[in-house]
């Protein structure tokens, strides 16, 4: 017969209740919201850093979407033969973007003498369109500028 005392698991979370916003993002006329998420980060702040990252991350690929997007619409077949030469990729610049909200879930697992704590972090963050075709226009001056330069 085993003595050992039965492992715990411990549930802890920012708020009462999971936020809307993680599944559903909010939707205003000039501002685009994007969520960030890291699951099983080793700390709080591991996570919020990777959730806010992710993010940005997010934002970066919408903006540079948009950019690739728009830029096939205007290009003409001999810009179009020397960008297939370039090969450009753009980067984007994300500036501006503001941390709305978070939220957090933290499991601890106690088993023995061994503790093992786990967070999942959601972040919501806000970026203005206006800055999105800001964005558009600053690469879109940098891909002009590889193209005249070819």
């Amino acid at each position: 017969m085993s003595c050992a005392p039965p492992t715990q698991i411990i549930r802890e979370t920012s708020s009462s209740g999971k936020p809307k916003w993680i599944e559903t993002p909010p939707r205003e006329n000039e501002t685009l919201y994007f969520v960030g998420i890291k699951t099983s980060a080793e700390t709080l702040e591991e996570g919020r850093n990777a959730a806010l990252k992710d993010a940005m991350s997010k934002i970066s690929d919408f903006v540079g979407c948009k950019i690739e997007s728009l830029f096939k619409d205007y290009i003409s077949e001999i810009e179009q033969k020397q960008m297939q030469q370039i090969k450009s990729t753009s980067s984007s610049t994300v500036k501006f973007a503001q941390v709305v909200d978070s939220y957090y879930e933290k499991m601890a697992r106690i088993e023995r003498n061994f503790k093992i704590e786990k967070y999942d972090v959601y972040v919501l963050v806000k970026f203005s369109k206006a800055e999105v075709q800001a964005e558009i226009n600053r690469q879109q001056r940098v891909k002009d500028e590889r193209i005249r330069n070819a």
